[in-house]
């Protein structure tokens, strides 16, 4: 398997004699654990990858696997990822095999011993006011005009309430329309809700996108217009009504198609899909540098510290449930101020 090759959990061969612990292993991780679906999702792909290695490698059941097999396992994705990635895969190895004997499914644990490494903190690179302006209007060139309506009201939502991507992308279509006075209602890590605040530009930018792109995105899917009636939905291969359509908005979720943000192919949105779409946004830019939407998160927080907010107002915003976790973008707020003061005052040098 090469450094470039993307692996899909669909695409793994997992031992026949493992497999039902994998299957049985995440609806008990969600329902007991209440592991967000972002966590589920990264543990699922790690445990894929490691289970597929044990076949390849001619183990077909996990009593087989020892502390050794884990360290040459590890060595293995050492030379195909990045630090951040191999902290995940640990953890998740660690949680799959703790649990699989605290339920009784296995007796031995591999992963007994195993420490959880530790990740250097990086201070996040906020993009400037200047350089948002240049990704919005990336968004508004060399696109079909539903895609750009919609780009450009995913980088509003993102950077005007400072939301993780796995929170924008889980907004149901009604979130906008039935917030009040400018607040909205997000769902975060560990389920847990938090309320938000959104400013004009990105209410103006969901509510074009809800006129004017999502039904166009919503046809191409499963869902579609009454060519008589443009105010009726129907659904293929039926074509049963399932709802009504007012301001773009589908007042009906019988289509199962709840989600806010669509796909191209009128599907919902996923956090790799925009990923993808705010790292080609900002390479059409010429920003210069690898962004994607917690970019735009960690501008959300910077800029409204350097405006003067406070940090425990910011940190409530973020939903992050320690201070800790917030004060490192006032770190990044006095290497700007030093920054600036350094080439301004006159007696800095």
């Amino acid at each position: 398997m090469s450094k470039n090759t993307v692996t899909k959990v669909a695409d793994i061969a997992i031992p026949p004699d493992i497999k039902p612990d994998f299957d049985w292993f995440f609806p008990f991780a969600k329902l007991e654990l209440g592991l967000s679906d972002a966590t589920l999702q990264t543990y699922r792909n790690s445990l894929g990858i490691y289970l597929s290695w044990l076949g390849e490698q001619g183990t077909q059941r996990l009593s087989e696997v020892n502390s050794n097999a884990i360290e040459r396992f590890l060595e293995y994705r050492q030379r195909h990822t990045r630090k951040s990635t191999l902290a995940n895969t640990v953890a998740a190895l660690r949680t799959f095999h703790r649990h699989l004997v605290l339920e009784g499914r296995q007796t031995l644990n591999p992963t007994e011993k195993l420490q959880q490494p530790k990740v250097p903190k990086t201070l996040p690179h906020p993009l400037s006011l200047d350089e948002i302006i240049n990704l919005l209007k990336a968004a508004d060139t060399n696109q079909a005009r539903e895609i750009s309506l919609r780009d450009r009201a995913l980088i509003e939502v993102l950077y005007g309430t400072g939301a993780r991507i796995s929170e924008a992308v889980s907004l149901n279509v009604n979130a906008f329309a039935e917030s009040d006075q400018n607040l909205l209602r997000l769902t975060g890590k560990g389920n847990k809700q938090r309320m938000v605040l959104f400013g004009s530009y990105a209410r103006n930018a969901v509510d074009n996108y809800l006129q004017h792109s999502r039904p166009k995105l919503l046809a191409r899917s499963h869902v579609y217009r009454n060519i008589t009636d443009a105010s009726t939905l129907k659904y293929r291969p039926t074509s049963s009504t399932i709802g009504d359509a007012e301001d773009g908005v589908l007042t009906a979720t019988a289509a199962g198609v709840p989600w806010l943000f669509l796909s191209n192919r009128g599907k919902r949105l996923t956090r790799q899909q925009a990923g993808n779409i705010i790292r080609k946004l900002g390479e059409a830019a010429e920003i210069g540098r690898y962004i994607s939407p917690h970019s735009l998160r960690h501008s959300f927080a910077t800029h409204m510290l350097q405006a003067g907010a406070d940090i425990r107002t910011v940190q409530e915003l973020l939903g992050h449930s320690s201070i800790n976790t917030t004060s490192v973008y006032t770190k990044v707020t006095i290497d700007s101020l030093r920054e600036v003061y350094a080439t301004s005052h006159p007696r800095a040098l």
